[in-house]
């Protein structure tokens, strides 16, 4: 399926997936309230919500969601919308708005989690922003989908969606600007919950 065919799949369909389309549009309007005032500065994006070790340390948890929806540039927010775009409506389309929402939220927040205890472990202080985590999540949720539908002889393309995983997290942890660990968080946690919480997971029946 070419780019065009999929984007005829995602604004056709007669079920659209409301939460992504939610999501976007949410992260493009906080994206919005971040330019205004003092611009993308990390005083800014603290003040509303980015991750930051010491604050979470001091009880301020709701950061690892907030940060979620915070973005350090316009290009740093298109490209983790193309993804929630395309993987978003590929798993919302598929296990439903709850479990959507379970996936997004709760893989976001875990993998947020992981890069906390690392950074706090490494005593590393960094201002953390983006929707990659999440993202990160939805990558578990579609590789166990494929693994379970490999496993049942309908073919997939698991080898090529697996090395452009190990290519998206060596790029991360190469990249000094980008949060490798809540990457990798993000994905075993989407792995994780799609194993707990999507019927059929356990049993080898895909959902």
């Amino acid at each position: 399926m070419n780019r065009d065919d999929a984007l005829e799949t995602i604004f056709h369909r007669e079920k659209k997936s409301i939460l992504t389309f939610c999501i976007i549009i949410a992260n493009g309007l906080l994206f919005a309230l971040e330019c205004s005032g003092e611009g993308l500065t990390a005083s800014h994006m603290l003040s509303l919500g980015a991750a930051f070790p010491p604050l979470i340390a001091e009880g301020q948890y709701w950061r690892l969601i907030s940060a979620l929806f915070l973005h350090g540039s316009l290009r740093h927010l298109g490209s983790n919308m193309l993804g929630l775009l395309f993987f978003g409506d590929a798993a919302e389309s598929r296990i439903g708005k709850l479990r959507f929402l379970t996936l997004y939220l709760g893989g976001g927040l875990l993998g947020n989690l992981f890069s906390f205890l690392h950074a706090s472990a490494a005593g590393e202080m960094t201002v953390s922003v983006g929707a990659s985590t999440s993202v990160f999540a939805l990558f578990g949720y579609i590789l166990v989908s494929f693994f379970k539908d490999s496993k049942r002889g309908i073919k997939t393309p698991i080898r090529r969606f697996l090395a452009y995983l190990v290519l998206a997290l060596l790029s991360g942890f190469a990249d000094p600007y980008i949060d490798g660990f809540a990457h990798l968080g993000g994905l075993v946690a989407g792995a994780a919950l799609s194993v707990i919480l999507i019927p059929g997971t356990k049993n080898g029946n895909p959902p």
